[in-house]
């Protein structure tokens, strides 16, 4: 059951903190919180992860661990995936906290004006996001001392194949690191015999019931199929009435399977499609809609159409507040009329003010792809979910089902506390008995999925470094280490014996690891070369960390060119990764060379090795890589985002991600560079 929040008195909060989330709407606490704090001893000092649906307070849960343990005099660290997260969170703190005397520190990859306060130990609360939390406790070996508990957020994000290893590694790092750190993992349901239960030590808070009921939805956009669904569950149809569909729905808290009437827009109304015509039903009639769609293209052309039949809409025609300096004008207009679009492509500063706009009610349908489901607070009255995406590892015109764990984070956005709603929707729209057959086998369950943590089955290379700088220094340290990561648990140890044979190997011979004799059984001890430590703190891969110390002893000038740096740090192979425009035409792709060529003098090209100094093609690489390091040349020099979209085909967010991505490189190169030939001399 709840209980007021008075009851945090008897376990050492005072009076202001109380009064100061009592002012921003805290009052009370729900029933898996007060289970926190009575029966889990939030406030101790063993490890304990938090598994709860959507809307139970769980991120409550991990604030009143931090400020618990700031009240006692240590420090708490939240870890989270997202700048945008990591910016709200400390926000949040800050306006909770800093009055009554708490000090909050932030640090992600492009803020860092707290850093110096970080490495002195100099605050109470800090935000980071998961690489930054990992590179500072690798960096300095005291950073974790006085630290009485990390909360790491968004744990199920172990399984995505690009940032998981990082997530993955941190969660080994904060438990075998010294001190040991206690840790708070946050996550929605898994399965009963997660690995990450084990890895907590069993200590799980775990709750199935919601406090806002989900209605878990198959819209049946056809007569026959409705009729035939209604029998075979024996429920009564609904009041049949024009522009009215049927949702079979199953309570996430009764598992009860009903039936309701739901609105659609009229066929005159200028708006066609079932997803579409449905959301602007439920919009009109009872408030926000959150559609998520296959692709950034979807989403978008999703809104434009919706913002076009806006009288029908009820649209007002205003733009919200902000939006007007936006650089982007078809998601001006799209606000214009109460629509907008959300996807990876679009600026930081305008998923912002979309998000904002649509939790205001600026925006009452938000068209958006999956990356709104990962870590942004943003609920909606109703979810519209097309459960299918494209598969880019098949053929071309694959569509995939997406995976039920994370339709089951989107369908979450749906029902939260404080919306003053009985309850949520998350629908999907089924056409044929196939695919109401499909959508039921696969998401009216209860049975969570186990995660498939990745860090394993990708490179092991800068990870296996990164142990090193942990203190994990033999090669029965490292297996130990191995062996207690997530993704270990599928893999026989023989195969693990050889993996970290093969990477050790590899690391001594391209000079990052050195082995050192030592007096007792344990055999050989490793040290980090200079050129391993900075593969350790930056996660590096081995390939892009020669690459980089070979151009270094090459370039024979004092300080590159912004140009040619640029330039170096777009052929790495992490950004073979990367989403951006590449050319496709191989005259495209030369002419980009060209100019590269036409920039740079000899010198600089004889330090890029390769055919660069030479008439002709250079590799395919080196092709793109003249694009890329020409778009963030041209962007650092100032030349406006329109311009490169129209000039280069660069979205506002593919060129921020990319940015992100090439600071991240540009410092790994500096670092390189200080260690292989000292600080580079400025030149009049």
């Amino acid at each position: 059951m709840s209980a007021s929040i008075e009851i945090l008195s008897r376990f050492g909060f005072p009076k202001g903190i109380l009064e100061a989330l009592k002012a921003d709407g805290v009052t009370e606490l729900l029933e898996p919180q007060v289970e926190a704090v009575l029966r889990c001893n939030l406030l101790g000092e063993e490890d304990l992860l938090v598994s709860l649906p959507t809307s139970c307070g769980k991120t409550l849960i991990g604030e009143l661990a931090g400020v618990g343990a700031a009240l006692l005099g240590k420090r708490a660290v939240f870890s989270v995936p997202l700048k945008a997260l990591a910016r709200e969170k400390f926000e949040l703190f800050s306006r909770r906290y800093a009055k009554y005397g708490l000090r909050i520190r932030l640090a992600t990859g492009e803020y860092s004006e707290h850093l110096s306060d970080l490495e002195r130990g100099d605050y109470d609360i800090a935000v980071l996001i998961h690489e930054k939390l990992k590179h500072l406790a690798l960096r300095e070996p005291t950073f974790l001392r006085g630290i009485g508990v990390a909360v790491v957020d968004e744990l199920q994000g172990v399984e995505d194949q690009a940032r998981g290893p990082d997530l993955e590694f941190l969660l080994a790092l904060l438990k075998r690191g010294v001190p040991r750190v206690r840790r708070i993992g946050l996550l929605g349901v898994i399965a009963p015999d997660d690995p990450l239960i084990e890895d907590f030590g069993g200590r799980i808070l775990t709750a199935r019931r919601r406090p806002i009921d989900l209605r878990q939805g198959i819209v049946l956009a056809d007569g026959e199929l409705a009729r035939t669904a209604l029998e075979e569950y024996g429920v009564q149809r609904p009041p049949s009435v024009a522009n009215i569909w049927v949702s079979i729905y199953r309570s996430h808290n009764t598992g009860l399977v009903e039936a309701e009437a739901l609105p659609i827009s009229d066929p005159e109304g200028g708006v066609e499609g079932d997803l579409l015509r449905l959301a602007v039903g439920l919009s009109n009639e009872d408030g926000s809609v959150l559609l998520f769609l296959p692709t950034r293209r979807e989403a978008e052309q999703a809104a434009r159409l919706l913002a076009e039949a806006a009288p029908f809409l009820g649209s007002v025609g205003q733009l919200p507040e902000g939006a007007e300096d936006l650089e982007d004008e078809s998601l001006q207009f799209c606000l214009s009329e109460g629509v907008a679009f959300h996807h990876a492509d679009c600026s930081p500063r305008s998923r912002a003010l979309v998000e904002e706009a649509f939790r205001s009610g600026a925006v009452r349908i938000l068209c958006c792809t999956s990356t709104l489901a990962m870590g942004v607070n943003l609920p909606a009255r109703s979810v519209l979910i097309h459960p299918f995406v494209w598969n880019r590892s098949g053929q071309a015109g694959d569509l995939s089902l997406l995976p039920e764990a994370l339709v089951r984070n989107m369908a979450g956005r749906a029902g939260r506390l404080g919306l003053g709603e009985a309850h949520g929707r998350a629908l999907l729209v089924a056409r044929n008995q196939r695919e109401w057959d499909l959508y039921r086998r696969f998401y009216w369950t209860d049975l969570a999925p186990r995660l498939r943590p990745t860090l394993l089955a990708g490179d092991l290379g800068p990870h296996l470094l990164a142990g090193v700088a942990l203190g994990q220094d033999t090669s029965k340290k490292l297996l130990d280490l191995l062996a207690g990561l997530l993704s270990s648990k599928a893999i026989p140890l023989p195969h693990l014996e050889q993996r970290l044979a093969e990477g050790i190997e590899r690391a001594r011979s391209l000079g990052l690891l050195e082995a050192l004799p030592t007096p007792d059984a344990e055999g050989e001890r490793f040290e980090l070369s200079p050129l391993g430590r900075v593969v350790a703190l930056r996660g590096l891969s081995f390939e892009t960390a020669r690459t980089f110390a070979e151009w270094v002893q090459r370039f024979e000038g004092n300080v590159p060119s912004d140009l040619l740096a640029l330039l170096v740090i777009a052929g790495a192979e992490e950004t073979q990764e990367w989403s951006w425009p590449r050319e496709i035409q191989p005259e495209a792709r030369a002419r980009w060379v060209e100019q590269a060529r036409e920039r740079l003098g000899w010198e600089s090209l004889h330090s890029l090795g390769g055919r660069w100094t030479e008439e002709g093609s250079v590799s395919r690489r080196a092709e793109d890589a003249a694009k890329l390091a020409s778009a963030l040349h041209a962007w650092a020099s100032g030349e406006p985002v329109p311009r490169l979209r129209e000039r280069l085909g660069f979205s506002p967010g593919s060129l921020h991600a990319v940015g992100e991505g090439a600071r991240w490189l540009l410092e790994a190169l500096a670092d390189i560079w200080r260690r292989t030939v000292g600080q580079p001399r400025e030149t009049n």
